[in-house]
């Protein structure tokens, strides 16, 4: 049967102990696989990654089986710069689980995955070549006929595809379950790859020879090689496998859209912008925006695939070395010398691959101790925060129901999104909406109000633009930040009256109340939107508006003396630092005074986004904001609408009803507004806040007496 397995595929195949001496064929699509037995011991990622960096052609897909990895949490530990790493882990017993690896360079998707019995069975997709990978691992003690019956099922449903794993079946020993297994995939359309030689094996003792890791492909026009690479990772070797003539691109082209800002400022010169009629902010914008998608050219980028500095040459010959011992000392178990040889190299690649990341990292971050930007970067990079999936996910279970249209996909996440805040606020029982809220009213003790905000200056405009984060991303309206700063000083007194004028009207443009939103995955079944974060962006000039706003509001705040001094949330000169400083601080001068200190901490749940605006502006009222700065705050919170975007595909507008608007500069100042009033609450103890995060503490001589 091996051979009529074999009948519709011509392959090449090669022996080595030795990476550099793999032949690599450039037209080629690449594959490693290795049965790990476990990446989470510590260094054996770092090796794997040496490997994989030492290749001199990129490897577009890595397979692994048997990496232990027990959560979501733990598999974003293991990341390989230029690569998705999708997974599936076993999460109550030790062992199992499979990962894969693509190359960004290959537009590629995941399909499926599914665990059952035990076995594990995961597909990502290829669209280039229109082609599935699958990676499979059977543990040897599950029941192969319930095996193979999964096997044919997930088979079936695939039209080209390429599958690798440890299948614990050993191809050199033709007993009833490996033929079982081999009439299985010739009844799919599959053929095994492998050679079956012990020459050839996969797994190799002293004693014994087998082939338990297998690749097979129901291919029948291409070309393969086949590489057995003996290696000290298991005692399992790796497969390095090539599909021939089936080469994708060399590096990442990303094309995009770019502006031509010479000749967009040419372009607001000619058109006079000074002469907006009514200094209406909308005719303004109609301007602005047209003379942007007038100057937009599209541009193409290379990106090179990152590389790790502290990985070099030297240490790819030792890891080879080891190799090439290890394989002695498997042969020859009874030799003392031999073993020590093996583990002796394998404590120098071990402490030579601590040591050099160690070296490496020591160096950036003394490099970087001033410049906290690249410092977070970094911090980030290593804590793997940096892996954000902002990728489409190819579907969503709502209801039972599997949606799979992107378009689709885009409204189930702006209807669960947008819907979040309402539902949550509706379940608060109504006798608390206003329970003791107002209490000092400053409008009835006619006590300082804000009956109108100051007109801003064209200088403000401009210092507001100049201190915007170039590298922000731009709102629905498509202009970044980067092109506003451009033409600061040719828009900004324009700008600067017609920002006025709303000022005196007390509105807030609709076009700047629309929010761009991109759901970003956490952990957990990416079929389910509550997996999502949602993070809002909105237009650049409602963040220079806001600014103006927040400048004024927050002077008279200040004036009235009105947020509680331990709030140190959202407020100049006051961060975590300032809190953290604060409880330790009290809490040892009372451990110092042999007192006992008892701390309640409590935590909102989604408080930014349950936020009533009914209830914020009658507090706003409450405060002595009244007439048009009151009229605008209401326009701020009023009709404000958000549109999830993924790649090209746009939601429908969906309106938002409850909340302080995400991504905004003025919505943090306002919910520190409206949650101030629990300072005034009878606590009696010691009250500190972090926006919403609330610690409390009772202080005194025995457990009792805080009682």
């Amino acid at each position: 049967m091996s051979d009529k397995l074999n009948e519709h595929n011509t392959t090449s195949y090669q022996i080595t102990n030795n990476y550099d001496n793999l032949i690599i064929n450039k037209q080629s699509l690449k594959f490693l696989y290795a049965n790990t037995r476990s990446i989470v011991k510590p260094g054996k990622f770092d090796e794997l990654r040496c490997v994989v960096e030492s290749f001199q052609s990129t490897i577009h897909v890595i397979i692994l089986t048997e990496t232990w990895v027990k959560s979501d949490e733990e598999a974003k530990r293991f990341q390989i710069p230029g690569y998705t790493h999708y997974h599936q882990h076993r999460q109550d017993i030790i062992g199992g689980g499979v990962s894969i690896f693509v190359h960004n360079i290959l537009k590629h998707s995941f399909v499926e995955e599914l665990e059952k019995d035990e076995n594990h069975f995961l597909w990502i997709h290829i669209d280039k070549f229109s082609l599935d990978i699958g990676a499979i691992y059977k543990p040897g003690r599950t029941n192969v006929t319930n095996f193979l019956e999964t096997l044919s099922l997930q088979l079936h449903q695939r039209k080209r595809a390429v599958v690798l794993g440890d299948f614990n079946l050993d191809l050199l020993n033709p007993d009833s379950s490996v033929e079982d297994y081999k009439s299985t995939l010739l009844e799919c359309g599959y053929s095994i790859l492998n050679r079956i030689s012990a020459d050839y094996c996969t797994r190799e003792t002293s004693k014994s020879k087998t082939i338990l890791d297998h690749v097979s492909t129901d291919l029948k026009e291409n070309k393969f090689h086949l590489a057995i690479v003996e290696s000290s990772m298991s005692d399992h070797k790796q497969i390095f496998f090539e599909i021939k003539k089936y080469q994708p691109e060399p590096k990442q082209r990303i094309e995009y859209e770019a502006l031509d800002y010479k000749k967009l400022y040419k372009t607001l010169e000619e058109l006079n912008i000074e002469d907006t009629e009514n200094k209406e902010y909308t005719r303004l914008e109609e301007k602005l925006l047209k003379s942007i998608e007038n100057c937009r050219v599209k541009k193409v980028k290379i990106r090179n695939p990152p590389k790790q500095e502290w990985i070099n040459k030297e240490i790819i010959k030792d890891i080879n070395y080891k190799n090439i011992l290890w394989q002695q000392h498997k042969r020859h178990p009874e030799n003392k010398l031999a073993e020590d040889s093996f583990i002796k190299q394998r404590n120098l690649v071990a402490n030579k691959i601590q040591r050099m990341k160690k070296d490496y990292y020591y160096k950036k971050f003394a490099d970087y101790k001033l410049n906290p930007a690249r410092m977070w970067k970094l911090i980030n990079s290593l804590s793997n925060n940096k892996f954000r999936e902002i990728s489409i996910p190819p579907k969503l279970l709502i209801g039972g129901t599997l949606v799979t249209d992107t378009k689709e996909i885009c409204e189930c996440f702006n209807t669960f999104f947008s819907s979040i805040g309402a539902e949550l606020a509706q379940k608060i029982p109504l006798q608390y909406h206003y329970s003791r809220i107002f209490t000092n009213s400053k409008v009835d003790n006619n006590d300082k109000i804000l009956t109108a905000m100051a007109p801003a200056s064209v200088d403000e405009v401009i210092k507001i633009i100049n201190n915007l984060d170039p590298n922000t991303s731009s709102g629905i309206d498509n202009v970044n930040t980067k092109s506003i700063k451009c033409l600061k000083n040719l828009i900004a007194p324009e700008l600067t009256q017609c920002l006025n004028s709303c000022l005196e009207q007390g509105i807030f443009p609709s076009s700047l109340k629309i929010a761009k939103v991109t759901p970003v995955y956490k952990s957990g079944s990416k079929t389910d939107p509550s997996n999502y974060r949602p993070i809002s962006v909105l237009p650049v000039v409602s963040k220079i508006f806001e600014k103006i706003i927040y400048n004024r509001l927050e002077t008279y705040l200040n004036s009235i003396n009105f947020l509680y001094s331990k709030q140190y949330g959202f407020r100049p000169k006051s961060n975590t630092l300032s809190a953290t400083v604060d409880l330790v601080t009290k809490i040892k001068n009372n451990i110092d005074e042999k007192r006992v200190a008892l701390g309640i901490f409590i935590d909102l749940k989604k408080a930014f986004d349950t936020v009533s605006h009914k209830i914020l502006l009658d507090k706003l009222y409450d405060i002595g904001i009244t007439e048009k700065p009151l009229e605008l705050l209401k326009s701020y919170l009023s009709d404000r609408y958000q549109i999830v975007k993924l790649a090209d595909h746009k939601s429908n507008p969906k309106q938002i009803t409850y909340g302080v608007p995400q991504g905004s500069i003025l919505g943090p100042l306002l919910f520190l507004i409206y949650i101030n009033n629990i300072s005034t609450l009878e606590l009696k103890g010691d009250l500190s806040l972090y926006a919403d995060d609330t610690s409390l503490f009772y202080f005194g001589h025995s457990v009792e007496s805080i009682n």
